[in-house]
């Protein structure tokens, strides 16, 4: 008896976060993955539905509060360095549990504090583990799952297999335990758009572009951008000199080659400059050998249009374009769905 006593109180003085049970950890994310994977079998159009459509009714997540009270937003305008006015957002992440977010500078990084007021004063709490470095394509936002409080936070995968994850992190006067949820879906590659003088070249080229735009794909996320699975080194090793210059064409600003050469024509992808996410490699094609750029179009450093691929040939005096071509990669279908114990971020700065 003694010892329950004991075990009792010890347990009623840890932190928050350590009191949910481990069995529990996963049911929310759980039943989230059993969502998913039912809506797959079911909704025609699966594949366009948006993360939260996709979610919902199981996890509603909140928007921001269209008109705080004042004190709460000079006081969030405190907390986050921001100018009177200045642009931030607040939501309700419980009652009397605010949450205040900025986003600063261009990759749009995610700054929050978790505060309640006490005597007119902001008293802060604790911030729960962020999973990543909430930039760019992950960010967080507050909501409701079985009519209790949670954080959201969302993540964009665009490889090796594009999806996304969302971790819940539950809110019971404290932080729990988080989960979660890993959705990666089935993906196609085509080409869309074909550039180039020589019809017969885009013809006999337009095969590999796909599977160099395929072999790219597949390294996001877990390497440097390569092609090497759909450019066998061995046959490159053949051409010296185009793989010394294969290696000036891996660098997104090289000067003449940074967007997408259409020969005159207009493309239809919006985006035609390379991004940072390229590479580059010698490739043989009806036995003449080019080099391939490939990579990911978008802004500065931003990868977010089609796959981009520009065949170059040696020309009299440098490499000359010879073709390029335009590839689209489309989500077919659900690959998985799952349930899973996320790690928190840790800075490598």
């Amino acid at each position: 008896m003694m010892r329950s006593i004991l075990t009792a109180v010890v347990i009623a003085g840890l932190p928050t976060p350590l009191l949910a049970a481990p069995q529990d950890q996963l049911a929310p994310c759980r039943q989230l993955a059993d969502q998913v994977r039912q809506r797959a079998r079911t909704h025609s159009d699966f594949v366009k539905l948006d993360v939260n459509a996709l979610l919902a009714p199981t996890l509603i997540v909140r928007g921001a509060v269209a008109a705080p009270p004042r004190a709460v937003r000079a006081a969030a305008e405190r907390l986050l360095d921001v100018d009177s006015g200045g642009a931030l957002e607040l939501s309700i992440l419980s009652p009397g549990v605010w949450r205040a977010e900025r986003m600063e500078g261009t990759a749009n990084c995610t700054r929050d504090v978790f505060f309640r007021m006490a005597g007119g004063q902001p008293v802060t709490l604790p911030a729960p583990p962020a999973f990543t470095d909430l930039c760019w394509t992950s960010s967080r936002r507050v909501g409701v799952m079985k009519k209790a409080a949670v954080l959201v936070q969302r993540d964009s995968v665009d490889g090796p297999v594009p999806g996304f994850d969302v971790e819940i992190t539950p809110w019971r006067g404290g932080w729990r335990p988080a989960c979660r949820l890993s959705v990666r879906y089935r993906d196609a590659f085509k080409v869309t758009e074909s550039f180039g003088e020589s019809q017969a070249l885009r013809r006999s080229a337009a095969p590999l572009a796909t599977q160099l735009a395929t072999a790219l794909a597949r390294t996001l996320g877990v390497s440097e951008p390569s092609v090497a699975a759909a450019a066998p080194v061995a046959a490159a090793r053949r051409y010296p000199a185009l793989m010394v210059a294969a290696k000036r064409f891996a660098a997104r600003d090289m000067t003449g080659a940074d967007s997408l050469p259409t020969f005159g024509e207009a493309a239809k992808t919006e985006f035609t400059d390379f991004s940072d996410t390229v590479t580059s490699a010698v490739v043989v094609i009806d036995g003449e050998p080019f080099v391939a750029r490939v990579g990911v179009g978008g802004v500065g450093w931003r990868p977010i249009g089609d796959y981009l691929v520009v065949l170059y040939r040696q020309g009299a005096k440098d490499l000359e374009p010879a073709a390029s071509f335009v590839v689209t990669q489309s989500m077919t279908g659900l690959l998985s769905a799952k349930a899973e114990v996320p790690k928190p971020w840790d800075n490598p700065r």
